[in-house]
Protein backbone atom coordinates (compact mmCIF):
# COMPACT_ATOMS: atom_id res chain seq x y z
CA UNK A 1 0.00 0.00 0.00
CA UNK A 2 1.55 3.34 -0.99
CA UNK A 3 -1.00 5.76 0.30
CA UNK A 4 -4.34 7.59 -0.75
CA UNK A 5 -5.15 10.12 -2.97
CA UNK A 6 -8.59 12.27 -3.11
CA UNK A 7 -10.42 12.28 -6.16
CA UNK A 8 -14.04 13.55 -7.18
CA UNK A 9 -16.03 10.99 -5.93
CA UNK A 10 -13.88 10.21 -2.81
CA UNK A 11 -10.92 9.11 -1.62
CA UNK A 12 -8.62 5.91 -3.39
CA UNK A 13 -6.33 4.03 -1.97
CA UNK A 14 -2.95 3.15 -4.32
CA UNK A 15 -0.97 0.14 -3.85
CA UNK A 16 1.63 -2.10 -5.83
CA UNK A 17 1.06 -5.32 -7.15
CA UNK A 18 4.04 -6.91 -8.19
CA UNK A 19 6.92 -5.00 -6.28
CA UNK A 20 8.34 -7.84 -4.52
CA UNK A 21 7.41 -9.96 -1.32
CA UNK A 22 5.54 -8.81 1.91
CA UNK A 23 5.50 -10.47 5.15
CA UNK A 24 2.40 -12.26 3.42
CA UNK A 25 3.44 -13.29 0.27
CA UNK A 26 3.79 -16.90 1.64
CA UNK A 27 5.87 -19.17 -0.78
CA UNK A 28 6.07 -16.73 -3.73
CA UNK A 29 8.65 -14.12 -4.84
CA UNK A 30 5.94 -11.25 -4.71
CA UNK A 31 6.53 -10.68 -8.36
CA UNK A 32 4.36 -10.18 -10.98
CA UNK A 33 4.91 -10.37 -15.39
CA UNK A 34 4.52 -8.33 -17.99
CA UNK A 35 1.93 -10.45 -19.64
CA UNK A 36 -0.29 -10.93 -16.98
CA UNK A 37 0.02 -7.02 -15.37
CA UNK A 38 -1.32 -5.82 -19.35
CA UNK A 39 -4.17 -8.40 -18.63
CA UNK A 40 -5.07 -6.97 -15.44
CA UNK A 41 -4.93 -3.25 -16.64
CA UNK A 42 -7.31 -4.06 -20.11
CA UNK A 43 -9.49 -6.53 -17.77
CA UNK A 44 -10.40 -4.07 -14.93
CA UNK A 45 -10.95 -0.75 -16.91
CA UNK A 46 -13.12 -2.72 -19.37
CA UNK A 47 -15.17 -4.31 -16.54
CA UNK A 48 -15.73 -0.60 -15.23
CA UNK A 49 -16.81 0.51 -18.34
CA UNK A 50 -19.47 -2.53 -18.15
CA UNK A 51 -20.64 -1.08 -14.75
CA UNK A 52 -19.28 -4.29 -12.84
CA UNK A 53 -17.90 -3.35 -9.45
CA UNK A 54 -13.94 -3.61 -9.93
CA UNK A 55 -10.64 -2.17 -8.55
CA UNK A 56 -9.25 0.44 -11.61
CA UNK A 57 -5.63 0.42 -12.82
CA UNK A 58 -3.93 3.61 -12.93
CA UNK A 59 -0.43 2.21 -14.66
CA UNK A 60 1.64 -0.93 -15.49
CA UNK A 61 5.75 -0.46 -15.88
CA UNK A 62 7.62 -3.15 -17.32
CA UNK A 63 11.05 -3.87 -15.91
CA UNK A 64 14.63 -5.90 -16.74
CA UNK A 65 13.94 -8.51 -14.15
CA UNK A 66 13.28 -12.40 -15.21
CA UNK A 67 11.06 -13.81 -13.43
CA UNK A 68 10.54 -17.76 -13.49
CA UNK A 69 7.08 -19.07 -14.59
CA UNK A 70 6.28 -21.94 -16.99
CA UNK A 71 8.99 -20.31 -19.04
CA UNK A 72 11.11 -17.22 -17.90
CA UNK A 73 8.66 -14.06 -18.44
CA UNK A 74 9.35 -10.30 -17.88
CA UNK A 75 8.89 -8.47 -14.38
CA UNK A 76 6.12 -5.80 -14.24
CA UNK A 77 4.32 -4.04 -11.62
CA UNK A 78 1.11 -2.26 -11.57
CA UNK A 79 -0.26 0.53 -9.92
CA UNK A 80 -4.37 -0.07 -8.31
CA UNK A 81 -6.61 1.90 -7.38
CA UNK A 82 -9.61 1.27 -4.83
CA UNK A 83 -12.03 2.96 -3.00
CA UNK A 84 -10.42 0.10 -0.22
CA UNK A 85 -8.10 -2.50 -0.53
CA UNK A 86 -9.79 -4.27 2.84
CA UNK A 87 -11.18 -7.70 1.86
CA UNK A 88 -12.91 -11.00 4.00
CA UNK A 89 -9.73 -11.92 4.33
CA UNK A 90 -8.56 -9.46 6.57
CA UNK A 91 -11.53 -10.02 8.97
CA UNK A 92 -10.64 -13.61 8.68
CA UNK A 93 -6.94 -12.96 9.88
CA UNK A 94 -7.50 -11.34 13.33
CA UNK A 95 -10.47 -14.16 13.80
CA UNK A 96 -7.68 -16.70 12.69
CA UNK A 97 -5.17 -15.32 15.58
CA UNK A 98 -8.32 -14.97 18.15
CA UNK A 99 -7.92 -10.95 18.60
CA UNK A 100 -10.83 -9.62 19.13
CA UNK A 101 -9.76 -6.76 20.02
CA UNK A 102 -8.15 -5.94 16.79
CA UNK A 103 -11.03 -7.47 15.11
CA UNK A 104 -13.30 -5.04 16.66
CA UNK A 105 -10.56 -2.01 15.60
CA UNK A 106 -10.98 -3.15 11.91
CA UNK A 107 -14.84 -3.77 12.09
CA UNK A 108 -15.47 0.10 13.42
CA UNK A 109 -13.04 1.34 11.07
CA UNK A 110 -14.55 -0.52 8.30
CA UNK A 111 -18.28 0.61 9.31
CA UNK A 112 -16.79 4.32 9.82
CA UNK A 113 -15.33 4.56 6.72
CA UNK A 114 -17.32 2.95 4.38
CA UNK A 115 -21.03 1.97 5.59
CA UNK A 116 -22.35 5.54 7.19
CA UNK A 117 -26.18 4.23 6.97
CA UNK A 118 -24.92 0.99 8.53
CA UNK A 119 -23.14 3.25 11.35
CA UNK A 120 -26.62 4.45 12.29
CA UNK A 121 -28.37 1.18 12.47
CA UNK A 122 -29.28 -0.60 15.68
CA UNK A 123 -26.84 -2.83 15.27
CA UNK A 124 -23.70 -1.84 13.22
CA UNK A 125 -22.03 -5.19 13.00
CA UNK A 126 -25.25 -6.79 12.02
CA UNK A 127 -26.01 -4.59 9.57
CA UNK A 128 -22.78 -4.40 7.89
CA UNK A 129 -22.78 -8.08 7.18
CA UNK A 130 -26.00 -7.76 5.41
CA UNK A 131 -24.53 -4.93 3.44
CA UNK A 132 -21.41 -7.01 2.58
CA UNK A 133 -22.88 -9.85 2.04
CA UNK A 134 -25.39 -9.29 -0.66
CA UNK A 135 -23.02 -6.95 -2.42
CA UNK A 136 -20.32 -9.91 -2.20
CA UNK A 137 -23.24 -12.07 -3.83
CA UNK A 138 -24.31 -10.03 -6.26
CA UNK A 139 -20.93 -9.89 -7.94
CA UNK A 140 -20.45 -13.18 -9.48
CA UNK A 141 -24.16 -12.14 -11.16
CA UNK A 142 -22.36 -9.55 -12.78
CA UNK A 143 -19.60 -11.58 -14.07
CA UNK A 144 -21.97 -14.29 -15.36
CA UNK A 145 -23.71 -11.60 -17.27
CA UNK A 146 -20.29 -10.92 -19.41
CA UNK A 147 -19.13 -14.44 -19.01
CA UNK A 148 -16.16 -13.56 -16.87
CA UNK A 149 -14.58 -16.20 -14.72
CA UNK A 150 -12.14 -15.50 -11.69
CA UNK A 151 -9.86 -17.94 -11.07
CA UNK A 152 -9.11 -17.97 -7.12
CA UNK A 153 -12.28 -16.86 -5.57
CA UNK A 154 -10.22 -16.72 -1.82
CA UNK A 155 -10.92 -14.54 0.92
CA UNK A 156 -8.36 -12.12 0.11
CA UNK A 157 -9.86 -11.87 -3.66
CA UNK A 158 -13.14 -10.97 -1.98
CA UNK A 159 -13.64 -7.24 -1.56
CA UNK A 160 -15.73 -6.05 1.29
CA UNK A 161 -17.20 -3.54 -1.03
CA UNK A 162 -18.16 -6.16 -3.51
CA UNK A 163 -15.49 -5.42 -6.01
CA UNK A 164 -13.75 -7.55 -8.75
CA UNK A 165 -9.79 -7.90 -7.44
CA UNK A 166 -6.71 -9.73 -8.01
CA UNK A 167 -7.27 -10.63 -11.86
CA UNK A 168 -4.94 -13.61 -11.00
CA UNK A 169 -6.07 -16.41 -13.19
CA UNK A 170 -9.36 -15.42 -15.41
CA UNK A 171 -10.55 -14.93 -18.42
CA UNK A 172 -14.02 -14.58 -20.39
CA UNK A 173 -15.97 -17.96 -21.28
CA UNK A 174 -16.28 -18.10 -25.44
CA UNK A 175 -18.85 -20.35 -25.41
CA UNK A 176 -21.01 -21.38 -22.25
CA UNK A 177 -20.17 -24.53 -20.53
CA UNK A 178 -21.22 -24.62 -17.34
CA UNK A 179 -18.23 -26.46 -16.18
CA UNK A 180 -15.62 -24.68 -17.36
CA UNK A 181 -12.46 -23.96 -15.19
CA UNK A 182 -10.09 -21.27 -15.74
CA UNK A 183 -7.35 -21.44 -13.46
CA UNK A 184 -5.02 -24.65 -14.74
CA UNK A 185 -4.53 -25.97 -11.16
CA UNK A 186 -8.24 -26.04 -9.99
CA UNK A 187 -8.55 -30.10 -10.50
CA UNK A 188 -11.50 -30.51 -8.68
CA UNK A 189 -13.49 -27.68 -10.34
CA UNK A 190 -13.97 -25.41 -7.05
CA UNK A 191 -14.10 -22.07 -9.17
CA UNK A 192 -15.89 -23.55 -11.97
CA UNK A 193 -19.06 -21.23 -14.33
CA UNK A 194 -21.55 -23.11 -12.41
CA UNK A 195 -19.98 -22.62 -8.96
CA UNK A 196 -19.10 -19.29 -8.81
CA UNK A 197 -22.29 -17.85 -7.33
CA UNK A 198 -21.85 -20.67 -4.32
CA UNK A 199 -18.34 -19.70 -3.04
CA UNK A 200 -19.21 -16.28 -1.77
CA UNK A 201 -21.86 -18.40 0.66
CA UNK A 202 -18.91 -19.46 2.38
CA UNK A 203 -17.26 -16.84 3.81
CA UNK A 204 -20.57 -14.40 4.34
CA UNK A 205 -22.08 -17.57 6.75
CA UNK A 206 -18.18 -17.73 8.65
CA UNK A 207 -18.66 -14.10 9.01
CA UNK A 208 -21.53 -14.45 11.37
CA UNK A 209 -18.92 -15.64 13.78
CA UNK A 210 -16.37 -12.80 14.03
CA UNK A 211 -19.47 -10.48 14.14
CA UNK A 212 -21.10 -12.16 16.91
CA UNK A 213 -17.00 -11.21 18.44
CA UNK A 214 -17.04 -7.89 17.15
CA UNK A 215 -20.33 -6.87 19.18
CA UNK A 216 -19.93 -8.22 22.41
CA UNK A 217 -19.32 -4.93 23.53
CA UNK A 218 -20.36 -1.36 22.88
CA UNK A 219 -18.74 -0.12 20.00
CA UNK A 220 -16.38 2.85 20.16
CA UNK A 221 -14.95 5.04 17.50
CA UNK A 222 -11.56 4.62 16.31
CA UNK A 223 -9.52 7.67 16.12
CA UNK A 224 -8.31 7.81 12.21
CA UNK A 225 -4.79 8.54 11.27
CA UNK A 226 -4.01 11.91 9.33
Amino acid sequence: MLGEVAGADGPWELQLKGAGRTPYARMGGGRAVLRSSIREFLCSEAMAALGIPSTRALAVVGFDLPVPREATETAAVVMRMSPSFVCLGSFEHWVAAGDVEALRILTDYVIDRHFSAQRDAPHPVEALLRAVSRSTGELPAGWQTVGFMHGVMNTDNMSILGLTIDYGPFGPMEAFDGGHIYNHSDSAGRYRFSHQPQIPLEPAGAGRRPAARARRRPRTRSRRRR
